[in-house]
């Protein structure tokens, strides 16, 4: 028989020894070999097998060719034994020395140690500590004063004082005080120009500092607000000018002509508006000069403007001003070319030249039917005299030609009415059966 059992204290196993040898002609029973690895692992095992055991195991086996080539079966006695955890929990006052030697001033829960169990395997023991806090702050908003755990009231805010308490730990626990007393009376400074809207909805044109308004803080408590007002005023000027031609303003803009309207915001003194407003005159003078008596050479000068001087000058005299002529007309003397420097308002222009070619020459006209009229300036009538005609017709226009007055059959001494015509300057054309001429007059 070549079935063999074996004895063991976990049991009896019973081998065949063909089975085992693996051929029966070449190995004896006595040359098969077998053996028991016991073996004792924390956690896990990996055995001869190449497998890892995380759990106790007996039946597991292992074949190989011993020394004499005979088949040898090892079988795994495994014991597989667990390590093992804890947090060792702890509450203490200031500092705490643990089990790996160190001193913790901090509470703290990641600190761990290793140790070994009574199976012989890591047992891991992880802190948790807490240190208990040995100062605090008790922060407090209060209206007036308030009276703290130790017994004083404060009417100001504080941030020194300290009290001793115990803490639940029975450790000493110091507590500071950060008191804010909320202040009850406080003053609204305002500047404001010409008037100003307060919180109480009144609105005040000069300054004050009476007024007072009680309002609710954010902490709950009243709160007397004083107003603090100073009003400023904003201001206005006139800015007078009197100018030639055209004038820069501070607005950035070229008048030419005369302006009232125009007004510029500046900031004054104060801080408010300064509205200054534009007086200006411009002097426009536009002098021309025109012959108001053929007979006798008389030139007068057209002017829309008043309170004008005049100084007469020789033209072909590299305009020299003729001594003592300085009236509205000028008698020629001499044919020549004449203009006359009018000023006004201290600014000076001077005309075209007018030419006198001689008095048998200055107007065939006048001269061949010996028209005239006067008296030119005039305020009412004037007059017009006929020596060689007996009647004309006449149309009375202003200087851009528009018709205000047409007389017919005019004979010699008739008046011509303007008493009713602004003053200015006009044109009598007068039409006669060999021509027309235009005389300007001066209404005054």
């Amino acid at each position: 028989d070549r079935a063999v059992k074996f004895q063991f204290s976990s049991g009896d196993v019973e081998f065949d020894a063909l089975a085992l040898n693996g051929d029966s002609s070449s190995c004896v029973s006595t040359s098969n070999s077998f053996t028991i690895d016991s073996v004792v692992a924390c956690d896990s095992y990996t055995w001869i097998d190449g497998n890892t055991y995380n759990t106790s195991n007996n039946t597991a086996t292992f074949t190989y060719v011993n020394s004499v080539g005979c088949d040898s079966v090892i079988y795994l006695d495994l014991t597989i034994l667990s390590s093992s955890s804890a947090t060792d929990v702890v509450v203490v006052c200031d500092s705490y020395t643990w089990i790996d030697g160190n001193t913790y001033t901090n509470s703290n829960n990641t600190a761990t140690h290793t140790l070994t169990n009574t199976a012989g395997c890591d047992s891991v023991v992880t802190l948790d500590l807490t240190i208990t806090s040995l100062t605090s702050t008790d922060v407090i908003i209060a209206c007036d004063s308030h009276t703290w755990i130790d017994g004083n009231t404060y009417n100001s805010s504080n941030n020194t004082a300290t009290y001793l308490l115990t803490n639940s730990s029975g450790c000493d626990s110091v507590v500071t005080l950060d008191l804010t007393i909320i202040s009850l009376t406080s003053t609204d400074v305002i500047i404001a120009c010409d008037s100003h809207t307060w919180i109480d909805g009144n609105t005040y044109n000069s300054s004050n500092n009476t007024a007072t308004y009680l309002l609710t803080s954010s902490s709950g408590c009243d709160s007397l607000i004083s107003l603090d007002l100073t009003i400023t005023n904003s201001s206005s000027t006139v800015d007078v000018v009197d100018t030639c031609d055209s004038y820069t303003w501070i607005d950035g803009n070229i008048y030419t002509t005369s302006n009232n309207t125009a007004t510029y915001s500046l900031m004054n003194a104060a801080g408010c508006d300064s509205v200054v407003a534009l007086d200006l005159v411009i002097t426009e003078i536009n002098p021309s000069i025109g012959l108001v008596d053929y007979s006798t050479s008389t030139l007068y000068v057209y002017l829309d403007s008043s309170g004008a001087t005049y100084q007469w000058l020789d033209c072909n005299n590299n305009y020299s001003p003729i001594i003592g002529d300085t009236n509205e007309t000028f008698v020629a003397q001499n044919p020549g070319d004449y203009a006359v420097e009018v000023t006004l308002n201290n600014c000076s222009v001077i005309s075209d030249c007018f030419t006198i070619i001689g008095t048998s020459s200055i107007d065939d006209l006048s001269a061949h039917f010996g028209i005239k009229l006067f008296p030119n300036p005039t305020s009412d009538d004037v007059i017009i005299s006929l020596e060689k005609i007996n009647s004309v017709d006449i149309v009375l226009t202003d200087i851009y030609g528009k018709v205000l007055l047409q007389q017919l059959n005019l004979s010699d001494k008739d008046h011509i009415n303007i008493s009713n015509f602004s003053p200015g300057t006009y044109v009598i054309k007068i039409m006669t059966p060999i021509g027309n001429r235009d005389i300007r007059i001066i209404k005054q």
